[in-house]
């Protein structure tokens, strides 16, 4: 996985944070394992985030048919408590990226 990140102010583009890669090797030797762990913690909290935003997006058709009245409430019950727990985990994951 290619991923751009930002260390100590400088802007990191393209670098491969898989597990074992010549990256991660480099970044651990220049900032430590700790720092490196924490990178790519917030890189999967930055994926996750986009795939609920993603997963959103594909519902939105949904919501709209429902706020239109071309779907029932009892239809639209399900999708709606998917979709909110999505932006409750986008919240959460937000949250958690903040210093």
């Amino acid at each position: 996985m290619l991923s751009t990140f930002e260390y100590g102010g400088i802007t990191y583009s393209n670098w491969d944070l898989s597990e074992g890669s010549d990256s991660i090797k480099l970044l651990i030797k220049r900032i430590g394992i700790e720092e490196v762990q924490k990178i790519i913690e917030m890189e999967e909290k930055r994926r996750k985030i986009k795939e609920y935003k993603e997963l959103l997006s594909s519902s939105d058709y949904k919501a709209m048919k429902f706020a239109e009245g071309e779907t029932s409430k009892e239809d639209y019950e399900p999708i709606k408590k998917q979709r909110k727990e999505w932006r409750n985990l986008i919240n959460k994951l937000e949250e958690e990226m903040k210093f």
